[in-house]
Formats: structure tokens, C-alpha cells, sequence
């Protein structure tokens, strides 16, 4: 049975595409989970519409996630930290980097910041802040001892 892929389906293919799949996988658990579409020339149409839209998102998406490390890239932020003779009390977690970041007016999520190691000691050091899969800005932290 032909059928027209409404979302990405693992092991099978991409949303959009059309695929020859037994009828029994596609009546008992493709359709009624609403993965596919039997590959109707109407439902081949409506689907490629869908799919040239979220394209379109995609990319638009992707601009914006552009723009934001290319402000955020190279940027100095700075964070006072208790600490007794250079070493801190805990460690600076990403909670710590994301709170600065909107304080600057950058909106994102811990799991965007990504740490070689922890940060447990007063200095300078390179922070990744991964935006997207390939998409990544590094800024300079400095930690400072509170006073």
C-alpha cells in the first residue's frame, strides 16, 4: 500500500514522502496514529504544501538562530561568585550564565550552555553556548569574588 508520510517516522522516512508499506502496518498502526495518509494525488498535494511551509519556517528559524550567536559571539560577561582565596564556594552552574544572558536581554535554555569542565575557581574562561546543532557562539565569563 502506498502512503504519504504526514510526519518523520523512524525507520520508515521523512514527513512528505511517499513509501510502499504492508497494508496491515499502515491500517492498524500508520493511520490511526495519524503517521500517514494512503497516497491519494489530493493528500500527496496537501502534504507537499505542509512540508514546503514548515520549510519555510525551518529556514526563517534558522536565520533568527544565526542572528543570536552572531550578537552573543565574543560578548564579556561578568558574575561575582563567593569565594576565599580564589576558589568558590560551589561552582557556577548554567542557571548562573542563562540569568546573565537575559539580564542582556538574550532568552535561551540551561541545556544551551555547555561547560568543558566545572567552573570552581575565580578567572576568565570560554563559555559555548550551543544555540542549535551546528549553530554556536563562545562568550567570556569572568568570575569574580564577591565582596
Amino acid at each position: 500500500m502506498k502512503v504519504v508520510l504526514l510526519q518523520n517516522v523512524e525507520k520508515l522516512g521523512k514527513a512528505g514522502e511517499i513509501k510502499e508499506v504492508s497494508a496491515g502496518f499502515a491500517s492498524n498502526f500508520l493511520i490511526p496514529n495519524k503517521m500517514v495518509k494512503p497516497a491519494t494525488e489530493k493528500a500527496v498535494k496537501e502534504v507537499e504544501k505542509q512540508v514546503v511551509i514548515q520549510e519555510a519556517k525551518e529556514e526563517i528559524l534558522l536565520k533568527e538562530h544565526k542572528e543570536l550567536a552572531k550578537k552573543i559571539d565574543g560578548q564579556e560577561f561578568e558574575i561575582e561568585q563567593k569565594a576565599k582565596d580564589g576558589k568558590l564556594f560551589g561552582s557556577v552552574k548554567a542557571k548562573d550564565v542563562i540569568d546573565l544572558l537575559s539580564k542582556k536581554g538574550f532568552e535561551l535554555e540551561e541545556n544551551n550552555v555547555i561547560f568543558v569542565k566545572p567552573i570552581k575557581e575565580v578567572g576568565e574562561f570560554q563559555i559555548e553556548i550551543k544555540i542549535k546543532d551546528e549553530i554556536k557562539a563562545n562568550i567570556k565569563l569572568i568570575i569574580k569574588e564577591k565582596k
